[in-house]
């Protein structure tokens, strides 16, 4: 079922996009818009055109719009567009419902409890989930695995190999090569992961309050995004990606905290 959403949530996209770039055209006000789904996953202004809902507002504002003074109606390949649309958000809402029954299980309740202050969407805690549980693979005995290494200067470095197992199986597993003054990343296991987890960072953390995240686990994230950018740590999408194992890191404690102790 998540592989469900994704599929699902791809083919809206690209079916937005094309109805947009028409609307272009037939709509130009409508196409400069946002459009943002509902509380039901519905687009309104999808509902609107194959007239699912009566919108007096969206009606005289399309009236005056500057393609219809020039004589350009609605075409019906926009209708389609519109119904297809329509049809894909109404698979999408059954699946989520669907998901949101298979998730509502007794082994389940800790892990959901953990996600809370990250406030995800269904989409992005099940797929979470579907990577993380259950936790005590990550473990032995019930306890992280943690090794002290040496260094180059003679030194010891803690590493949490459990963590670093975590991070890997939410695609944040990565080797850096050196060839003479450059460097190169190559980044392994779930591209999905990554790409979500990255977003998600780049939508509720990166923008200034009150657009962000405002919880706990918000503060502090957004406190370690503003020393970055303070201290000039680090830039654009490598700052981001530092930003991302920060999180995992406290998803990794607060599920250790509300599973094992």
């Amino acid at each position: 079922m998540v592989l469900e959403l994704e599929q699902l949530d791809k083919l809206r996209t690209t079916l937005v996009n094309q109805l947009r770039q028409r609307f272009a055209l037939e709509y130009p006000e409508a196409a400069a818009q946002t459009w943002q789904t509902n509380d039901h996953g519905m687009t309104p202004i999808i509902e609107w055109l194959i007239g699912k809902n009566h919108h007096g507002r969206r009606v005289n504002h399309c009236n005056n719009s500057v393609a219809n003074s020039l004589g350009i109606d609605i075409s019906e390949y926009s209708l389609d567009h519109g119904y297809a649309i329509h049809h894909i958000e109404q698979r999408r809402r059954d699946t989520e419902r669907m998901l949101d029954e298979a998730m509502d299980q007794e082994c389940f309740i800790p892990y959901l409890q953990a996600f809370k202050g990250f406030r995800w969407g269904i989409g992005m805690e099940a797929l979470t989930l579907m990577k993380v549980y259950p936790f005590e693979k990550f473990l032995v005995d019930g306890f992280p695995v943690v090794e002290w290494i040496e260094t180059k200067n003679n030194g010891r470095q803690k590493r949490n190999r459990s963590l670093q197992h975590f991070q890997s199986y939410l695609g944040l597993s990565r080797q850096v090569e050196q060839s003479g003054d450059k460097e190169n990343i190559r980044w392994f296991n779930s591209k999905m992961m990554r790409s979500h987890y990255y977003i998600w960072c780049l939508s509720s953390i990166c923008p200034k309050p009150p657009k962000r995240l405002n919880t706990e686990i918000g503060k502090k994230l957004g406190k370690k995004w503003d020393n970055f950018k303070d201290a000039k740590q680090a830039k654009g999408k490598d700052a981001i990606m530092r930003l991302t194992f920060y999180a995992t890191r406290l998803l990794f404690q607060q599920l250790k905290d509300n599973i094992c102790f």
